[in-house]
């Protein structure tokens, strides 16, 4: 299991790479916009700018930041 070719000595990976990558060794590494295991993930726009977590193309920003991309700042108080 894992394996395939004609004599199974090339590793496949999780889910084909999700058909957006390549899979190398067994693992995926993602085309430009795609993240993940499995390269399933999409990847967030700016990379929620560094003050958040992207998870499937939705940025869930970190304390003191809101807005689509967590470019905005929270007032404190």
């Amino acid at each position: 299991i894992g394996f395939t070719g004609l004599n199974c000595s090339q590793q496949i990976c999780l889910n084909d790479c999700s058909n957006q990558g390549e899979c190398i060794n067994g693992n995926c590494i993602c085309n430009t916009g795609f993240h993940g295991k499995d390269c399933s993930q999409k990847d967030c726009e700016k990379n929620c700018n560094n003050k958040g977590t992207c998870i499937d193309s939705k940025c869930y920003c970190d304390k003191g930041f809101y807005g689509k991309l967590c470019d905005k700042r929270s007032c404190l108080n």
